[in-house]
């Protein structure tokens, strides 16, 4: 029972990314068809509870089934305009979050799919789109973001430049004329030439192709995904444990922010905020591996 019920609370976590506080709003579903779902606050809104036009906040998790398909329009910080385009079998969060130089990033962490995004250009703002093993940054651009089920991904650039950076800080660049992918085996980035006209057909053979590679190693992908599963499912348990321990806490903020009341600055908040932020980033953390795993198992 104690297992069941702590599986109940992770669930909800990994379907709404860890949003305690009410979020803000920042775009709207523009269109959508098929099997598609916003998770937010613990619940999941399917198809026959979305309508174009309603709004996106802060945290949402978003999926597309094997028939869905999304447009989204994102509003950053400072104004600017994102289009993006949610393929089939496609799942991210978005997070908006403060950065040291007093600017904001918008950032969209993929778990699956495949994202087309086209940003105005920007002053002062920051756009990422992040995989497991790369981020994209983005700078008055359109392109797209494709994964494969063996943690491939491909990026292409129709339009603009976009910075790709691995997990070990090389830095390559997908803009027309070249693109820029990350293979499992070879588990580094890499730059190819394609021209502006290919670029459609490369990406569909891409993953036909991945696909194909990875139906001929399919146990000892599902088999190492099992291992990663079980690793990181143990380290977010022993971090949401630990984050209970401070439920009276929590439990004080959240119905403070139900009932839209803000504390003044005082050394109880100060003891209460420095009890928690240790534990919220160690939990934050570790369920962002966690959801990247779990998603890709739904996947396979």
């Amino acid at each position: 029972m104690k297992r069941a019920i702590l599986i109940a609370g992770l669930a909800l976590l990994v379907a709404g990314a860890v949003p305690l506080f009410a979020a803000r709003t920042i775009g709207e579903i523009v269109y959508f068809q098929g099997d598609v779902s916003i998770a937010r606050n613990g619940k999941v809104l399917g198809p026959s509870g979305l309508t174009f036009g309603i709004p996106l906040e802060d945290y949402d998790l978003i999926r597309t089934g094997s028939n869905g398909m999304m447009d989204l329009v994102i509003r950053t910080p400072k104004n600017q305009r994102i289009q993006l385009q949610v393929q089939n079998n496609t799942s991210f969060f978005i997070e908006i979050s403060k950065l040291a130089d007093g600017n904001e990033r918008t950032a969209f962490e993929m778990m699956t799919g495949t994202l087309s995004c086209k940003v105005e250009k920007l002053s002062g703002g920051d756009v990422q789109v992040r995989t497991k093993s790369a981020a994209m940054g983005v700078r008055g651009t359109e392109f797209t973001v494709s994964t494969a089920p063996t943690d491939d991904i491909l990026v292409t650039c129709d339009e603009g430049r976009v910075a790709v950076t691995g997990e070990s800080g090389e830095e390559l660049f997908a803009e027309p004329g070249a693109v820029v992918e990350r293979l499992a085996e070879e588990d580094r980035l890499r730059s190819m030439a394609v021209s502006a006209d290919q670029l459609e057909a490369y990406r569909r053979n891409w993953f036909v192709g991945r696909l194909q590679a990875f139906r001929a190693n399919a146990s000892r992908v599902i088999r190492g995904f099992a291992v990663l599963y079980e690793r990181s499912y143990q380290n977010l348990v022993a971090a949401y444990r630990g984050l209970l321990q401070k439920k009276a806490i929590l439990d004080k903020w959240i119905e403070q922010d139900r009932r839209g009341i803000t504390p003044p600055r005082s050394a109880e908040l100060l003891r209460e905020k420095k009890e928690l932020i240790g534990l919220l980033f160690k939990l934050k953390a570790n369920l962002f591996i966690f959801q990247r795993v779990y998603f890709r198992l739904l996947e396979l």
